[in-house]
């Protein structure tokens, strides 16, 4: 194996869809930062892509979305790869913040920013931002979409099918 491939401690694992492993290599000060995928094997272990280095080097963990890798970095931008280098593409761009807490539900996948709970299927068409005003805590509701609550506003919402709908809690106890 390659030296460029040999998982070292700079590496970091994202994630798994099916036996396809994703992990990044060390961003180097000049360059861009790597994604390798493997199948835990020498011959099935290659560089995928060299991703733009951005504002920050970091990748959090992603997710499977139809059968895609989805993957946050810390620059708040999100991508996709099918494991090939055509197939890993940006699917929002980076706000300067962090978009975190993946949460899958079918086959769509959440995260969270500050502002707003993105959802994607891996798809640019099935990508969907939504605006909640302040950092929204998702969980996934299975069958339905995502859950999620916005404590400073004291609101909550459903997010299903690439819509968002206010879920005006009833404040009355029962």
């Amino acid at each position: 194996v390659p030296n460029d491939v040999i998982v070292k401690s700079d590496h970091r694992v994202l994630g798994r869809v099916g036996e396809k492993i994703f992990l990044t290599g060390e961003c180097p000060s000049w360059g861009a930062c790597p994604l390798y995928q493997t199948d835990a094997t020498a011959t099935g272990t290659f560089k995928i892509a060299d991703l733009p280095k951005g504002t920050d080097q970091s990748f959090f963990e992603g997710h499977a979305a139809s059968g895609r890798f989805v993957f946050p970095r810390e620059d708040g931008s999100i991508w996709v790869t099918d494991g090939s280098t055509a197939g890993t593409v940006e699917l929002v761009a980076g706000g300067g913040s962090y978009a975190a807490n993946p949460t899958s539900e079918g086959a769509s996948v959440s995260f969270e920013t500050p502002n707003s709970v993105v959802v994607t299927d891996g798809t640019q068409s099935g990508t969907h931002v939504h605006g909640v005003g302040g950092h929204a805590n998702v969980v996934a509701l299975p069958g339905q979409g995502f859950f999620a609550s916005v404590w400073e506003q004291g609101k909550v919402y459903l997010i299903s099918g690439g819509a968002l709908t206010d879920l005006e809690p009833n404040r009355s106890v029962k």
